[in-house]
């Protein structure tokens, strides 16, 4: 694995450190879900798609649907 050495707004240290706290993980791990988030979102504009939000469905006669949209990756 790969170390590096990044500055990043305290905002946005905020909503990882938020998430962490949330998913009772390190600081690390939160940046490193959000790089791998990245990856897909990535791998998905190269297929000429966009990455989604959903709300999941209640049952499975339900249908999900898109709440938000990742774009500009």
């Amino acid at each position: 694995m790969s170390t590096y050495k990044i500055e990043i707004p305290e905002s946005i240290k905020k909503d990882l450190q938020m998430f962490a706290d949330r998913k009772h993980i390190t600081l690390e791990e939160a940046s490193a879900r959000a790089f791998a988030l990245l990856a897909i979102a990535n791998t998905v504009s190269e297929q000429n798609n966009t990455l989604g939000v959903i709300t999941k469905s209640k049952s499975a006669d339900e249908t999900s649907k898109v709440v938000g949209e990742i774009t500009g990756v």
